[in-house]
């Protein structure tokens, strides 16, 4: 929510995906188009990276971007996640390029 006038920003959070029969703790968000390139994403990424790693006790987490999504591909990179997986997936037949990035939480 932005806090000046209650307008709905987007939503963030942490879940499990599987890639490739693995199950991955990830962040995922949605950002209102309006609210795109004022950091709201970054910021959101960071809190869930701060949460896994401090509350989730977790080792690691990651973000599944397509890799056509440069603006989130640079969010993951400014929060100091790497390219550590490619895989395909599957959108009505087609395949489509998406990247794992991750961050080894214990560092």
């Amino acid at each position: 929510m932005d806090q000046k006038s209650d307008t709905f920003i987007g939503q963030c959070g942490i879940v499990y995906s599987d890639v490739e029969k693995e199950s991955l703790l990830e962040i995922g968000y949605l950002v209102n188009k309006k609210y795109w390139h004022q950091g709201y994403a970054t910021s959101a990424d960071q809190l869930c990276i701060e949460y896994a790693k401090n509350e989730l006790k977790a080792e690691k987490i990651c973000s599944i971007i397509r890799d056509t999504n440069i603006p989130s591909r640079k969010v993951a990179e400014k929060n100091g996640m790497k390219i550590i997986k490619q895989f395909d997936k599957d959108y009505s037949g087609l395949p489509v390029r998406h990247f794992v990035y991750s961050i080894d939480l214990n560092k």
